[in-house]
């Protein structure tokens, strides 16, 4: 019965937006995001809900892997 059980989600908290936030400007200081990039990336880790939706924000960044959620 267990396997029908849907997936827990957990919701992501101020500290967790703000790590992603500082790993995007981080990033767009190095050049690797322009600023329209780095703006839509802060809108959406801004007003993300949950902890899973922070990784896909920064996954191709070199700094990302500092995510720790």
């Amino acid at each position: 019965m267990s396997a029908d059980l849907p997936e827990r989600r957990l919701r992501a908290g101020d500290a967790d937006r703000d790590h992603a936030l500082t790993i995007i400007q981080r990033a767009y200081e190095a050049g690797r995001l322009d600023l329209d990039e780095m703006r839509e990336r802060q809108e959406k880790a801004l007003k993300s809900k949950f902890t899973d939706e922070l990784p896909a924000l920064v996954a191709d960044l070199p700094e990302g892997s500092e995510l720790q959620l």
